[in-house]
């Protein structure tokens, strides 16, 4: 028990036996119980948690090192946390802007034709067109589209990345998203037509709410649901836009996104985050779904 406080346990000490942990190890413990919403203090190179806990937050560090005990750790990430250098966000920004502009210019396709192939088409996508759900995302309009997607995407990602890790991250966008087009063409008239990935940015605000909102130890109900008001304040301001917006692909992108968190946060307290190699392989799915789409529909349009 620490001296000062009967209430905290000093785990450090009962977890490094004769040699005393050092700060860069207590801090990583910490990482781990803190994604597993377990209450903690480190004061110096000490990591103490409430009693009552102290037979978890052992378990559940002792079993991250344990899985972790033969990986060599590289230079951009940390075992089972989030990635502390989020260099996947800026680089599909960047493959997403250079897209639109081979798309404008008319590269290997004409602009009508991209645009013909990937756009959200409600009726030709309920008829089994689902790759659109996905390739509408990476097609804009114009300049101002791009940028405002590419700018406030990539401000979203990049901070559900520091939560879950950059890999995750896009997973969960990607598929919200493509899964939040899918759910808007339900309630849209067969001729609807959209693109952008607007949809996706939503998607992220709304796993991003849902990860906040999850309970964590000492905090109030009302503590809990700031977020939402604060997700639904974003989808307001952000999400309204003038007469081209598709607003009902903004709502359900954060609707869709909001329910894909509430799992995600389940699944993290159960089983904490995925470490750098699985970050790697959902990072690589998401990049896979997307490519997958657009041969789908480069198919789909050489055989209609």
């Amino acid at each position: 028990m620490s001296e000062a406080n009967p209430l905290w346990y000093d785990l450090s000490e009962a977890l490094a036996g004769d040699e005393p942990a050092d700060l860069k190890t207590v801090r990583t413990w910490s990482l781990v119980l803190s994604s597993r919403g377990i209450n903690h203090r480190i004061r110096g190179a000490t990591l103490l948690v409430l009693a009552e806990e102290a037979e978890q937050a052992r378990t559940e560090i002792l079993r991250y090192e344990d899985e972790n005990e033969d990986w060599t750790p590289d230079l951009f990430s940390t075992p089972d946390i989030p990635l502390k250098t989020d260099v996947l966000t800026p680089i599909v920004c960047l493959v997403l802007a250079g897209f639109h502009l081979a798309v404008q210019a008319g590269w290997i396709l004409p602009t009508r034709v991209w645009i013909d192939m990937g756009a959200v088409a409600a009726g030709r996508m309920l008829d089994g067109e689902l790759w659109r759900m996905v390739t509408a995302l990476t097609l804009h309009s114009d300049g101002q589209h791009i940028i405002s997607n590419v700018v406030l995407g990539g401000l979203f990602v990049s901070w559900l990345s520091r939560e879950v890790g950059a890999g995750y991250a896009w997973a969960l966008t990607v598929g919200s998203g493509a899964l939040g087009n899918l759910v808007n063409a339900f309630f849209q008239a067969p001729w609807h037509r959209a693109i952008g990935a607007s949809t996706a940015v939503f998607a992220a605000i709304g796993v991003l709410t849902a990860l906040q909102v999850a309970p964590r130890q000492g905090e109030s109900l009302m503590r809990r649901l700031v977020p939402i008001g604060a997700g639904l304040v974003l989808l307001g301001f952000f999400g309204a836009g003038d007469e081209n917006t598709d607003v009902g692909a903004h709502i359900f992108g954060f609707f869709v996104g909001f329910a894909v968190g509430v799992w995600a946060g389940r699944y993290r307290k159960e089983h904490g985050l995925p470490g750098p190699e699985r970050q790697r392989q959902l990072g690589g799915l998401a990049i896979g779904l997307v490519a997958i789409a657009w041969l789908m529909a480069s198919a789909g349009r050489w055989m209609g």
